[in-house]
């Protein structure tokens, strides 16, 4: 019973740390969050998971997949979106950078936290384009 207890106790502590340190889905769970929203053809989930300066064009982009999907109107508007896999994640304070491979070839995302959670930065992603997949000069 002495044991039991201990663990009880073990395991209300490290909930207590997860929620003081502010810990939350990884950068990299964020994007798999995003693709499996896409999937399910989850919008509000999908947009919900990039910056607020970003949410305009998540928003655009399920707008524009299901303008191009008139013709199959069963199948989710995000549905469409590929699904990466991640090489590495790097995280810097309150910026991270995933770099992933998929069908389009190797490439990364930015990420941000925002409010206390990591978000899609669709500018910064821009921005940071030709240094993550390396073609900077």
């Amino acid at each position: 019973m002495e044991i039991v207890r201990k663990l009880s106790v073990a395991s209300a502590v490290t909930a207590l740390m997860l929620i003081a340190c502010g810990c939350s889905e990884s950068p990299s769970e964020v994007l798999a969050a995003i693709e499996s929203a896409a999937a399910a053809g989850d919008a509000e989930t999908f947009a919900s998971r990039f910056t607020a300066d970003s949410q305009p064009f998540a928003e655009a982009l399920l707008r524009i997949q299901k303008d191009v999907r008139k013709d199959e109107p069963a199948k989710a508007p995000v549905e469409n979106i590929s699904r990466s896999r991640v090489l590495s994640e790097s995280i810097s304070g309150n910026k991270a950078v995933v770099k992933i491979a998929g069908p389009a070839g190797p490439g990364g995302v930015v990420f941000v936290r925002e409010n206390g959670k990591w978000k899609l930065d669709v500018a910064a992603t821009e921005q940071a384009a030709d240094l993550i997949d390396g073609t900077a000069e």
